[in-house]
């Protein structure tokens, strides 16, 4: 569960990284550049590992999980598109939607979560609209938006539910040996840069030139790419993947307090209450019986 916190900590800082970029850049351009800059770092990363002794590129299956992270790249794009539609606020409330999504696919997958992972979901629902409450007066709205929204939910819940299996954790195949998550992230983010590259061969892409945009993409690849896709990773080789997407609902509450801390945000009330919940929905989850009845290695 730490790894999947230390994903969330790291994917938290995407919105004060997006805010710092998407001024001067389209979101196509951000797309790209996020994951020219992660892809390096991230087999870096490996090869530094393997030097040691430490597992090598065959470490983890290479085609699928190209493939997932190509679709990754358009859960990516997707985000983008909707941040370009909808407040920062309202899309964290809809993006949320996903662990409600995953645990109902788990489900129909035959892997049906325990019952006590259902509450846990409900309990961190209504703690993240909480944290949001500006939310319902939210005048910026629109249809495209929250389509967009919703489908970059959908479509992640996929995501995660595929990589679960794929990772050779807990919901894999009874004796298919886990794979390496650093590996796989590795993988996984050289097939995002191939969506990247397929989107912006069609649309053009920007250089970008300011100082405060090379940062903010720096960090969008190293910290919100790098580091949160290798500890997802992690996680997800010891964890269901209905909990390790519960447990990443810790990811709006630790927004608000970069919103806070570096965004010179301030909270109310109603905020840190739902933040409490959110907090209580992960530790619930945390106490709920695995879905395989296997513990973590």
């Amino acid at each position: 569960m730490l790894w999947v916190v230390a994903s969330a900590t790291s994917y938290s800082l995407f919105a004060v990284f997006s805010t710092w970029v998407l001024d001067d850049l389209d979101p196509t351009d951000v797309l790209l550049w996020r994951f020219a800059v992660a892809v390096p770092l991230a087999w870096a990363m490996v090869g530094a590992r393997a030097a040691r002794g430490g597992p090598g590129p065959g470490a983890a299956p290479a085609l699928p999980l190209l493939l997932a992270g190509f679709v990754f790249g358009f859960i990516a794009l997707l985000a983008f598109v909707a941040l370009d539609h909808l407040s920062a606020a309202l899309y964290t409330v809809v993006i949320y939607s996903y662990p409600a999504m995953v645990a109902a696919g788990s489900a129909l997958l035959g892997r049906r979560p325990p019952r006590r992972i259902w509450v846990a979901v409900g309990i961190t629902v209504v703690g993240i609209a909480m944290t949001v409450p500006e939310v319902f007066r939210s005048p910026d709205a629109d249809s495209t938006g929250l389509v967009a929204t919703l489908a970059n939910a959908a479509v992640y819940a996929a995501y995660v539910l595929a990589t679960g299996h794929l990772l050779g954790g807990r919901e894999a195949r009874p004796g298919a040996p886990p794979a390496d998550g650093l590996v796989s992230s590795a993988w996984s983010v050289t097939g995002s840069l191939a969506f990247a590259l397929v989107v912006v061969a069609v649309t053009g892409v920007e250089v970008p030139t300011e100082a405060d945009v090379v940062w903010g993409l720096a960090g969008l690849g190293a910290i919100s790419t790098v580091v949160a896709s290798a500890t997802l990773f992690v996680g997800l080789t010891r964890l269901p993947a209905a909990t390790a997407a519960l447990v990443a609902t810790l990811e709006p509450v630790l927004t608000l307090v970069w919103a806070v801390t570096l965004l010179d945000e301030t909270l109310v009330a109603l905020q840190v209450a739902g933040a409490v919940l959110v907090v209580t929905g992960v530790a619930w989850a945390q106490r709920a019986s695995p879905v395989t009845g296997v513990e973590p290695g």
